[in-house]
Order: C-alpha cells, then sequence, then structure tokens
C-alpha cells in the first residue's frame, strides 16, 4: 500500500500511526499522491482514505474512496486482485465507521469471496476481522466468535509462508486484535478453556517455531515439521504437569485482564477488572520501588500481590510456573507479598513465554548436572569494571562439579565462549552486560578482549550455537532478562537468543544486581542443585537464604532473578 513512498517518509509514516498522530501521517500519505501516478498513485490514496476513517474524517474518506476508484483500472493484472481486495476492505470499515454494519459485511463478503486461495491468505484474515467487527455492531456475538476463530486461522497461514522472524513476529503483531478479541468474547460467555486457547494462538508463535525446531532437530523427531504446527492443546499440557503444580496465566486486554490457572486435573480463571493503563503505572511503580530500593516496596509488592495473585487460590507449596503477557514481563512475581509473606516463600516459581513452549522445553531429554562451563570477572581493560565477587562466585561454583572449565579475567573470552559452551550441560556467566531498549538483539555481554576481538557478544550471536545439552543456563549479570515485548508478545533480547538456541533454562536478572548478594545467591543455587533438587525450588531456597541476611532483606538484592523454561 505504502509503495512510491520515499523510504524516510515510510518510516515517519509508521511512526506517526504507531503514535496515534493520524494528522502528520495523512499529510504524508497526500505527500505520496502528489508524487506518484497510476499505480503507486492508487494505493497512496487507498492508505490515505484508511488515515481519513482512523482519524475520523469521514467526508474526506468518502471523497478519497471515489478518487481510488477512479485509479483502479491502471492496475495492471498482477496488482489488480489486490486493489479490489483492499478498496472493498477499506469500503467496509468506513461503513462501520458510518454505523451501517450490514453494508460492511457486504463489503467483507467480497473480499472473501475472491480471497479463498493461500496466496490470499492476509486479505481473508483482513476481511474476516472486519466481519466479525460489523457483526459484533449488529449484536450477533456468536457469528462474530466463529469470524474471529477463522480469522485466527488465516493469520496462521501467513504466518507459515515466512520464514524471517522479524517478519512473521511483526505480521502476526498486526494481527493481534482477532486474537484478544477471541479471548474476550470467549470469558463473556463462561468458556475460559477456548479463551485459553486463543490467547495461546496468539503469544510468542515465532520464539516457538524457534524453539520446537530445535526439539525436532534434538530428538529425530518430524512432529514440528509442519509449518502450521498448532499450540499445546489443554490435555496434554495438563498430562506435562506434576501434582501440587500450576501454570499461571495472564492476557491483559485494554479494559481489564484474564487468568486462567492451570492444574493436572483442572482449570480455574478470574478476571482482573483494571484498565491496561492502569496496570502500566502500577507495575513501574513497583518495579520502581523495587529496583532503586524504596521502603515503599513491601506496600507496592502487597497491592500486587492482592491485585495479580490473591484472586486465584493458589495453595501455599504449589510449585508455579508464570506465563506472563504485556507489561507483566515485567513483574518479580517472586516479590509479591500476601502481607506477611512473599510469594517466594510460599511458592518455588518459574517463567514461561507461553504454555506451548514450556511443553516445547520440558522435554526430559537435558540435564541441570554435568559439565560446568563457567566464565566469571572478564578483564575489561579498566580496574573500576573488575567484578571480584564474580570471580569468588564462580570459584565457589566449580568446586561443585566433576567436570568443569572456568576461566577468569583475560582467558574469560567470547571465542572461549561460543567454542566451549555447546559442549557443555550448563553454562554460567558472571560479567558486565548491557541491555538495548531499541533494538534488544544488540544487547550485549562484556567478555574479556581477544586479539582483534573486542569481547563483545550481542545477543543476535547466539542463535547459531547448538545449546541442545545445556539444562541451564545461567546469566549472572544486570538485566539480563530484560527486552523488549513486541505486538504477539514476542520477546526479544537475551532470553529468546538463548532459548532458541536450545537451552531448556535461563537464569537471567530483572534489574542491576549487587556483587556480594548475588555471589551467596548464586553459590546457594548451586549447591541446592547439587542435592539433586530441581532448579525452581534450588532458587527459592537461595533467595529465601539471602532474604534472611538482614543487610540483604529487601528484595532489591534477592528477587532480580528469575527462571524462565523448565524449572525442573
Amino acid at each position: 500500500i505504502t509503495e512510491g513512498i520515499p523510504a524516510h517518509d515510510m518510516l515517519r509514516v509508521y511512526t506517526h500511526l504507531r503514535r496515534g498522530d493520524t494528522r502528520q501521517a495523512i499529510a504524508l500519505y497526500e505527500k505520496a499522491y502528489a508524487m506518484n501516478d497510476g499505480t503507486t498513485r492508487f494505493f497512496a490514496r487507498a492508505s490515505l482514505v484508511s488515515a481519513y476513517i482512523t482519524a475520523g474524517d469521514l467526508p474526506k474518506a468518502v471523497a478519497a474512496v471515489k478518487d481510488a476508484e477512479s485509479f483502479l483500472d491502471v492496475l495492471d493484472a498482477n496488482s489488480r486482485p489486490g486493489g479490489d481486495a483492499a478498496l472493498m476492505r477499506i469500503r467496509g470499515n468506513l461503513a462501520l465507521k458510518q454505523g451501517k454494519p450490514a453494508e460492511a459485511r457486504e463489503f467483507f463478503a467480497k473480499v472473501l469471496q475472491q480471497s479463498a486461495d493461500a496466496d490470499q491468505a492476509y486479505q481473508r484474515y483482513w476481511a474476516l476481522e472486519g466481519r466479525a467487527r460489523a457483526q459484533i455492531m449488529a449484536g450477533d456475538t456468536a457469528a462474530a466468535q466463529i469470524s474471529y476463530d477463522e480469522a485466527i486461522a488465516a493469520s496462521e497461514q501467513v504466518r507459515a509462508r515466512f520464514y524471517s522472524e522479524e517478519i512473521n513476529t511483526g505480521i502476526f503483531g498486526e494481527m493481534r486484535q482477532a486474537f484478544d478479541e477471541a479471548v474476550r468474547l470467549s470469558m463473556e460467555v463462561n468458556r475460559p478453556d477456548a479463551a485459553w486457547q486463543a490467547s495461546e494462538r496468539g503469544r510468542s508463535r515465532a520464539l516457538l517455531d524457534l524453539v520446537r525446531n530445535r526439539v525436532r532437530l534434538a530428538s529425530g523427531s518430524n512432529v514440528f515439521i509442519d509449518p502450521l504446527g498448532g499450540v499445546v492443546n489443554l490435555g496434554d499440557l495438563q498430562a506435562l504437569l506434576r501434582p501440587n503444580e500450576a501454570l499461571v496465566e495472564y492476557h491483559v486486554l485494554p479494559t481489564r485482564t484474564y487468568v486462567w490457572v492451570i492444574r493436572n486435573n483442572k482449570m480455574t480463571s478470574a478476571t482482573i477488572e483494571l484498565q491496561r493503563a492502569e496496570l502500566a503505572r502500577r507495575v513501574e511503580a513497583f518495579r520502581d520501588a523495587v529496583s532503586q530500593r524504596k521502603p515503599s516496596a513491601d506496600d507496592n509488592a502487597a497491592k500486587m500481590y492482592d491485585l495479580l495473585v490473591r484472586p486465584l487460590g493458589i495453595a501455599a507449596g504449589e510449585a508455579l510456573v508464570i506465563v506472563p503477557h504485556d507489561v507483566l514481563h515485567y513483574v518479580p512475581f517472586q516479590a509479591l507479598r500476601d502481607g506477611s509473606e512473599y510469594l517466594i516463600e510460599k511458592s518455588a516459581l518459574a517463567y514461561a513465554p507461553s504454555a506451548s513452549a514450556l511443553a516445547a522445553l520440558l522435554r526430559g531429554d537435558v540435564s541441570k548436572s554435568g559439565k560446568l562451563l563457567a566464565l566469571g570477572n572478564p578483564d575489561l581493560g579498566t580496574p573500576e569494571f573488575s567484578l571480584p565477587g564474580a570471580q569468588r562466585e564462580v570459584d565457589a561454583i566449580k568446586v561443585l562439579f566433576v567436570e568443569q572449565e572456568s576461566y577468569f579475567q583475560k582467558d574469560a573470552t567470547k571465542k572461549r565462549l561460543l567454542a566451549d559452551a555447546p559442549k557443555a550441560n550448563l553454562v554460567h556467566i558472571a560479567a558486565h552486560a548491557e541491555v538495548d531498549a531499541l533494538d534488544p538483539l544488540y544487547s550485549r555481554i562484556f567478555l574479556a578482549p581477544e586479539g582483534t576481538d573486542r569481547g563483545t557478544l550481542d545477543a543476535r550471536e547466539i542463535y547459531p550455537l547448538d545449546l541442545r545439552r545445556s539444562g541451564l543456563v545461567t546469566l549472572s549479570a544486570c538485566e539480563s532478562g530484560l527486552g523488549k515485548v513486541s505486538s504477539g508478545d514476542e520477546i526479544w533480547g537475551f532470553t529468546r537468543s538463548f532459548l532458541s538456541a536450545g537451552a531448556a533454562a535461563l537464569l537471567v536478572s530483572l534489574w542491576p544486581v549487587a556483587d556480594e548478594s548475588t555471589e551467596r545467591l548464586m553459590t546457594r543455587f548451586y549447591q541446592n542443585l547439587g542435592k539433586k533438587t530441581d532448579a525452581r525450588e534450588s532458587l527459592r531456597l537461595a533467595q529465601i537464604d539471602v532474604m534472611r541476611e538482614p543487610k540483604f532483606s529487601h528484595p532489591f538484592f534477592w528477587a532480580p532473578f528469575s527462571l524462565v523454561g523448565d524449572g525442573r
């Protein structure tokens, strides 16, 4: 649709549309319309109509539709079907803005009539999504549910046609509306199982494909060869859960948040009646109080517990897998407080990007014991970046393993990590790290330079590694668990990189960590792990141990670390 718009203007269009600044987007579309003719002028005009509709300027939208129609005949044979479909969808959206659902459905039906084959799945998706909105406007929510389900199926056909995870993530993120509405409608008619399934189908699908591909390669199975391989179903997930274990999965919508608690013998659900904007504000206040060591941390923790956990009926001693969504990816649930105890004192915790990703990671063919590869306190050429606590940490850990390789200072190099990590069952990196909030795949771990290699390991460089032997990768570094959560609930950063490379689990941090408390926590964690305690419980015991030391009692010291993936 944006063909003919200069690249720098195109970026500006996307930016203005994302910010809801349709006035500036309209100005750029009008510029494109004036610059081009023929095919490009048609698509520029069609885009302009959509911008007018979004802005609510219906008289200009009506006039622009007629103008765009006059250019249809100049489209060539390859462009004409797409032009017809685009214009009909736009007319359908315009009819909805005018309060004419029946007329809108007629336009969307015309798109569906010509968009039956797989090549037209993208047009089909938007026509089905538009038809669902028209059905809701007309009061036919049952029909809308069917339309949204068909739209989700069409979106998965679109996803299957692309191999680039960036394209997949971008396109799938654009289609989030259908998944959100399918979740909402199913919950409103008391079908929590269908709502949960829709939520699963709309989250972290590109990451799931990457994780599954590694599993298929590791096991020799062809289970996931089908590019339309679906998400895990409820029965199969429950079969994977142990007694006294619960998966808690959230889905954030603009007006409320839904939660499902899944155990091996039942599912329950709850609704949190709080708008997303207010939820985001509370999450930020809580994180700020914890990461800045404020006295208000406990008060904020109690409020977040009452909001996110108390309605769920979690029993003391139940092991939990938290599947966050949207802004909740930034919440350290272990630091939530019921008034007298932190959640981590009652329940061992692990996290997962989705239930389906967890099902792929719980593959049982990797070990959290065996050979350790550890790098600590890399020499970065200046004393101010020295991490003596990190070196003591690795020294304390390595003696727990019969088979281990540990490297310090000038020997803790990127080349060493890349060469030896695929041969290890556990990888431990105690170093400085830096998160790139704008482009998380350029987040960095700083290792010792060697020759012409500066020693900087970018998150994107981890993808090619084969870490299928790794039961656990520990990033004992500042903010190693942070990254960007994009539309489609895709997580970008070290978490994505290491899971995609084949690691079964990660131990990562959510804010800058303190050297001394981290040394103690990591030592206790590996000591517990060496006693054949599962990783989730090992971390719980280690965090409690640090918490009980008066000078480390604030959650800033013990709560930053989270276990992601297979916590067993």
